[in-house]
């Protein structure tokens, strides 16, 4: 008879709101983000992003403004492409809190994009796209829905280190800023 009270009671536990019990993915962890929103120095286009999971506290992101592949015009972007890692979390029920470094290349261009990267110096006057080094900070937000799915939003912040920067777009050294703020869902 105790093991039944027991049982009863572990499982209205586990199911129980107010407790936060909350249905996680297959993984256990999130696995895929895709998010919406701005950026400053991304142009007039909604920035996207897509952030998958190798790892719990590891992730892989691409974002830019997708010019010349999501959309028609060639004007310019801000690409990102890099590697995140959770150096802070803390869950709060439904909700999880993170923090997050990243590393990886960034891609700044002025008019249609071309195949690869091109690092380093400018090789022509007019060049209009150049990438390099990026570093950033984030914070993440996720709540977690019904059927392991969740509503997610990023705040990210850094620097870029790319030297054909003047050429490209004008800037004043090669140490290019951003900032973007997206929302989306995930799995």
């Amino acid at each position: 008879m105790l093991s039944g009270l027991l049982f009863i009671g572990a499982a209205a536990f586990g199911q129980s709101e107010t407790e936060g019990h909350v249905e996680r993915p297959l993984a256990g962890r999130p696995v895929l983000d895709l998010r919406v929103g701005g950026a400053i120095g991304a142009g007039p286009m909604p920035t996207v992003c897509v952030e998958g999971y190798p790892l719990s506290r590891l992730s892989l992101e691409a974002c830019g403004n997708g010019s010349g592949v999501f959309n028609g015009s060639q004007g310019g972007d801000f690409a990102h492409f890099r590697a995140r890692a959770t150096v802070a979390e803390r869950d709060v029920g439904r909700a999880e809190l993170a923090a997050l470094v990243g590393a990886g290349l960034a891609e700044i261009q002025s008019a249609a994009d071309r195949p690869g990267f091109l690092l380093g110096q400018a090789r022509e006057p007019a060049q209009v796209e150049a990438a390099g080094a990026e570093a950033s900070i984030s914070g993440k937000a996720r709540v977690w829905l019904s059927g392991g799915s969740y509503l997610v939003g990023d705040v990210n912040v850094g620097a870029a280190y790319v030297p054909a920067a003047p050429v490209v777009v004008g800037a004043g050294g090669p140490v290019v800023p951003f900032a973007s703020f997206t929302m989306g869902l995930g799995f």
